[in-house]
C-alpha cells in the first residue's frame, strides 16, 4: 500500500515491503499526470548527495515515532513542560497511530494502469496490507479509500483485537474513510460524520469521519479525525474549505465542557 505521504515515509521510515535498493532522483517532481510515479518515486532534492549512488534500506519495522508536545489552548507550551518529557509524567499513555491510503478495489483500473493486474489486483494487495498493518501493530489505524469493510478489514482487525468504525463517500462512490483501534486500550464514546458536499459551490464527495475515545488507563479523552481530501490540484479552493470544516468541528468538539484540553490527531 502507498503511504499517505510519500515524501517524508521514504526520508524516515522504510517498512520491509519497501525495502531494498532506490536509485536517487533529484528531480523534485514527477512527469505531470502519472498519479503512480508521484506516488513511488517522489524523493527530495538535497536527499542524496550522488544522483548515481544507489542506496540500500535496511529491512526493517520503521520505528520513527514523534515526541509530542503539551500545548495550552493558545498555542503555548505549558510551564517546565520543555524540561519533561511525556516519559516522565505519570499517568501518560504512549499510541502509536498508523495511516494509510489503501487504493480502493472500485479504483484500481483507474489508478494502476501500466501495472501487471497480478501485483495491483486486490487479492494480491490484501494479503501485503495485512502483513503490514500487523508489523505496525497500531493502536489506532486511519485508512482511506477503503471499500472491503466487512469482509475484509473488520474482519482481520477484529481478529487481533480492534474496532472499527466506517463512512462511505457520498454519492454513487463505493469507498470511505475507517478508524480502528486497539479495544484494550482505548474505548469508543461517540462517532461524528462529517460530508463536504454542503452547497452547489461545494459539492464534492469527500468525507471525514471523527471518533472521540476514552483512553481506560488514564480515563483520558481523545479526539482522532480520518479524512481524504479532494484530489484535484486545481482546486485548492475546495480543498482549503474541506480542510476548515474539520478544524471547525474538531475545535467546536474540543470547546465541550468535558473535553476541554483534549488532543486531536
Amino acid at each position: 500500500p502507498a503511504p499517505a505521504h510519500p515524501l517524508l515515509f521514504l526520508r524516515t521510515h522504510t517498512p520491509p515491503s519497501f525495502a531494498g535498493p532506490w536509485r536517487a532522483r533529484k528531480a523534485p517532481f514527477p512527469p505531470s499526470g502519472d498519479r503512480l510515479l508521484r506516488k513511488k518515486l517522489w524523493t527530495r532534492p538535497a536527499m542524496w548527495e550522488d544522483e548515481d549512488t544507489e542506496h540500500d534500506f535496511e529491512p526493517c519495522v520503521p520505528m520513527h515515532l514523534r515526541r509530542w508536545k503539551r500545548m495550552s489552548r493558545g498555542g503555548k507550551e505549558p510551564r517546565g513542560s520543555q524540561q519533561q518529557g511525556t516519559e516522565d509524567v505519570k499517568g501518560v499513555e504512549t499510541l502509536k497511530v498508523v495511516s494509510y491510503n489503501v487504493l480502493a478495489e472500485s479504483l484500481e483500473e483507474i489508478t494502476t494502469s501500466g501495472l501487471d493486474c497480478r501485483i495491483a489486483c486486490w487479492k494480491h494487495r490484501s494479503r501485503l496490507i495485512k502483513d503490514e498493518l500487523k508489523r505496525w501493530d497500531a493502536d489506532i489505524v486511519c485508512l482511506q479509500e477503503v471499500d472491503h469493510f466487512d469482509d475484509f478489514f473488520m474482519k482481520v482487525l477484529g481478529k487481533w483485537g480492534y474496532e472499527g468504525r466506517f463512512l462511505k463517500r457520498t454519492g454513487d462512490k463505493r469507498d470511505g474513510c475507517a478508524i480502528f483501534w486497539r479495544q484494550s486500550k482505548l474505548r469508543l464514546n461517540r462517532v461524528h460524520n462529517l460530508q463536504f458536499n454542503v452547497s452547489p459551490y461545494f459539492d464534492r464527495d469527500n468525507i471525514a469521519i471523527i471518533v472521540d475515545l476514552s483512553i481506560i488507563s488514564t480515563s483520558a479523552n481523545l479526539l482522532v479525525a480520518n479524512t481524504h481530501l479532494l484530489f484535484n490540484p486545481r482546486r485548492g479552493d475546495i480543498k482549503l474549505q474541506q480542510i476548515s470544516m474539520i478544524l471547525d468541528t474538531l475545535w467546536h468538539l474540543s470547546s465541550v465542557t468535558r473535553w476541554i484540553s483534549c488532543p486531536e490527531v
